[in-house]
This record gives C-alpha cells, sequence and structure tokens, in this order.
C-alpha cells in the first residue's frame, strides 16, 4: 500500500511537471518584457496557445518612448548611438513569436523576431521621397522577410540564431534596378541577446547590385566569419575573416574636350582577408592588437590595374595612460555626434592629449609587409618589400607644464628606430609614382637585390644608414 501511494505521488508529480515548466518558463519571459516596458517598449501578447507540452505566445512590441529605449541601448553600447537612432525607431513594431516545451530544461526557447510596422519618420520619408521603394518595404514586411530565429538557452544563456534567407529586387522612381541578396547569415552566442558576452557571426553571401542607365554599382562578400568577446565595453578581442570581397563602379561621362561619352571602371576586391584586434584596459595602462592580412588585392581604374599579394599587417600599442585615453575616446564621439567642436571640449581634448604624451607610450609595428606586385600588363610579378618599427615615448611628468612653453621637448621624448627593405623592382616602381629617389638617393644602401634604408629619430636628430638626415 505504501509503495502505491509512492508511485501515486510520482504520478502526480510528473503529471504536473509541464504545468510548473509553464509557469517557469512564462514567468521568465514576462519579467523580461516587463524590463523593457520600463525602457520604452510597449509588450502586448495577442495571442497565446498553451498545450500540455509545448506554449506558444505571440508579442506585438512598440517603441512607444524611443529616447527612453535609445538610453536603454545605450547601456549596451560601447559608443554614443547616432542621433538618427531615435527617429529610425520611434513608432516602430516588432513582432515577437516564442515557442517552448513545458517541461522544465528539456528544450531551447525558440524565438521568431521580425519587424511589422517601420518608424513614423522612416515610413514619412519612404512616401514623399520614393513610393516605390515604399511600397517594396510593406511587401517585405508583410511577408515576414527580415525574419530572425533564435534557440536560447535559459540556463547556460547560450543562443543560436539564423537570418532568413533574403532575395529580393525592386525598381525606384528613377528607373535604378536594386537587387539585394544574402544567404546563409548565422550567429552563435553567449550572454543577453542585446549585449552578448560572446559573438559569432557567418554569412555565406551577400551581394547588392543597383544599376541604371549610365551607372552600376556591384557589392559582394562571400564566406565572412567575425568572432567578438567582450570582458566589458573596453576590453574585448575581434577577429574576421572573408573569402572574398569585390566592390566595383561602372559610369559613363561626358568627355568636355569631345563631348564623347566616355566609360570609367573603378574596381576593388581581396581574396582571404583575415584580420585581428584586441582592445585591453584591465590593467594600469591601455593596450591595443591589431593584425591584417590579405592573399590578394585588386585595384583597378580604368586601365589602370594592380594586384598586390601577400600584405601583412602586425602592430601593436602599449603603456597608453587609460583615464586619459577612455576621455579622449568620449569627447572624440560627443563631438562627432554633435558636429561641432566648443571651445570647452578643445581645450579638454588638449588636455587629454598632452598628459597622454606626458605618461609616455609604445609602437611596435612587427610587421608591415607586400610579399609581391604586378603593375598594368606585365607579365611577370616582381618582389614587394618589408618595414618593421619601434617607436617609444618616454615618460616626462614636466611635460604637461613645459610644452606650451617649449613645445620642442616632446620631439627630445620620442625615439623611432625603422628598418625597409624594397626589392629594386618595386624601388624602381615606387619612383615611377614617386619620386622618392630625388631626396634619398645619397642615402639609401643597396644589398644584392634589395635597396635597404635604417632610419633612426633620437634626440630630434634623424639618420638614414647612418648618415645624418640634412
Amino acid at each position: 500500500m505504501k509503495k502505491l501511494m509512492i508511485f501515486a505521488v510520482l504520478a502526480v508529480l510528473v503529471a504536473l511537471l509541464p504545468l510548473v515548466g509553464n509557469r517557469v518558463v512564462k514567468n521568465t519571459i514576462e519579467d523580461r518584457m516587463e524590463i523593457l516596458s520600463q525602457n520604452g517598449l510597449k509588450a502586448k501578447l495577442q495571442k497565446e496557445e498553451r498545450g500540455y507540452l509545448k506554449t506558444e505566445l505571440h508579442y506585438l512590441i512598440t517603441v512607444a518612448d524611443e529616447e527612453k529605449f535609445v538610453a536603454y541601448l545605450q547601456n549596451f553600447a560601447s559608443k554614443k548611438l547616432p542621433p538618427y537612432t531615435q527617429s529610425l525607431l520611434d513608432g516602430a513594431v516588432f513582432a515577437v513569436d516564442i515557442r517552448y516545451s513545458n517541461i522544465p530544461l528539456s528544450e531551447k526557447i525558440s524565438i521568431d523576431l521580425y519587424p511589422k510596422k517601420l518608424s513614423d519618420d522612416t515610413l514619412e520619408e519612404l512616401q514623399k521621397s520614393d513610393p516605390a521603394i515604399y511600397a517594396f518595404v510593406s511587401q517585405i514586411l508583410q511577408k515576414k522577410a527580415l525574419l530572425y530565429h533564435i534557440e536560447y538557452d535559459v540556463t547556460s544563456g547560450e543562443f543560436r540564431g539564423s537570418m532568413k534567407d533574403f532575395n529580393e529586387h525592386f525598381t525606384t522612381k528613377k528607373d535604378e534596378n536594386v537587387s539585394i541578396v544574402w544567404r546563409g547569415v548565422e550567429a552563435v552566442g553567449k550572454g543577453m541577446l542585446l549585449a552578448p558576452d560572446m559573438l559569432r557571426t557567418k554569412v555565406k553571401s551577400f551581394h547588392v547590385t543597383m544599376e541604371e542607365s549610365r551607372n552600376a554599382l556591384d557589392v559582394e562578400i562571400e564566406d565572412l566569419l567575425a568572432t567578438t568577446s567582450f570582458e566589458s565595453h573596453t576590453t574585448y578581442t575581434t577577429t574576421s575573416k572573408i573569402a572574398s570581397a569585390a566592390i566595383s563602379l561602372h559610369t559613363v561621362v561626358m568627355d568636355p574636350a569631345t563631348a564623347a561619352q566616355k566609360f570609367q571602371k573603378l574596381q576593388f576586391s581581396v581574396k582571404n582577408l583575415a584580420m585581428n584586434a584586441s582592445m585591453d584596459t584591465q590593467g594600469k595602462d591601455a593596450e591595443f592588437y591589431a593584425k591584417l592580412s590579405l592573399d590578394e588585392l585588386l585595384l583597378v581604374q580604368n586601365v589602370k590595374q594592380f594586384v598586390l599579394k601577400g600584405i601583412n599587417f602586425d602592430a601593436s600599442l602599449s603603456g597608453v595612460e587609460k583615464e586619459n585615453f577612455m576621455k579622449l575616446q568620449q569627447l572624440l564621439e560627443q563631438s562627432s555626434q554633435t558636429q561641432q567642436l566648443t571651445p570647452q571640449m578643445e581645450q579638454e581634448l588638449q588636455d587629454s592629449l598632452v598628459k597622454i604624451f606626458a605618461h609616455g607610450f609604445h609602437l611596435n609595428i612587427a610587421d608591415l609587409s607586400l610579399q609581391k606586385i604586378k603593375a598594368g600588363n606585365a607579365k611577370e610579378e616582381i618582389e614587394g618589400f618589408s618595414i618593421v618599427l619601434r617607436a617609444d615615448l618616454a615618460s616626462d611628468p614636466t611635460f604637461v607644464q613645459n610644452y606650451q612653453r617649449h613645445p620642442e621637448v616632446l620631439m627630445k621624448n620620442i625615439s623611432i628606430d625603422t628598418k625597409m627593405k624594397f626589392s629594386k623592382n618595386f624601388y624602381a616602381l615606387l619612383n615611377e609614382l614617386y619620386p622618392v629617389d630625388l631626396m634619398f638617393a645619397a642615402y639609401k644602401k643597396e644589398q644584392g637585390e634589395d635597396v635597404l634604408f635604417h632610419i633612426e629619430f633620437k634626440n630630434g636628430i634623424t639618420t638614414i644608414n647612418g648618415k645624418r638626415l640634412q
């Protein structure tokens, strides 16, 4: 009898588990919606379908107080949001479809997020400027073309998301044919959805074309992968890789001399581009690191063409006075937002720079190099160049008091050591574009098939290959 009672109790608990689970998850969702409602959004539950094992919720979220919501978003941004953000959000409406299991922790929460209506200012501007674009935007909103799907694990904070593939075409009132296509947009992250601690994004392809009778623009990116990890707004690591990217512009212009039409072509493309960057302000000083490499860079201007292969850049900046650097960053962002520099801001910028210079820092370019270059219709590639640089600004607390009376003190605090190596063929090509040999012929040093420059700057004196610069 006792065993039957135990089994009966267990059976009741199991039967009640989905009901309890539903309440737990729904309370979590309602708590999140309440936070958004307190920060400028109006969340309305329009539909609820609750089964024994699964529940589906449909919310409409309206940006009711764009100023308050922008202030909320600003808490998660490292830089001040642009001033037009409010006009883009005012009155915008988003739909959120949520599906989850009533059995606690058995499945991730499934979320579909998509815009239902753009901001009032945006809609009004589109209606006035181009009814064709307005009709196109209305159409893609109606068919949920901008849908983002997320699978979110409440326990771990991990999520996986993807955007619906997009392939749309429209014609503007100026008879411009526009095509926008993207495929394979995915994201994996951890933390808050608005401000994840880690985010990895993949884009299989992105392609935009704009064509009209006299001009054509084409932008294409293939296989993009970007990963960013945040310790804070000012401490992060980011890496990006792009298999290929290309921008081309074709235009037809009138030749003023002959009144004939001329065809012009500009093209920029890269293959296997990789970038790494980090900023660390956790220690006493701020530190920065940047690395870039790419297999090939193509530059075309009409009949002129350059193909550059094996480009590398590897640099670090350390020992930067943290407090004034961050203040300098804030002032520059503020001036870019307001598009003006008041006398007070100008003085604060100057004071911050002076204190950064007084503290000193170290710049190290471990590698700036180009392996090969092919110019124009040349049949053969030529060897490129390599540059290594070390620059130090010595700490000098007296600089704060003396820089206005003796600005030359800054030059005495700087020391630079640079080693440059150019292939003779590259140096000759460089002279065709910029006649540098007119200035440096007396200082250059030749070694085999290379031209060498060892440039040093100490105590305000510059030497090149041991000779003082005159």
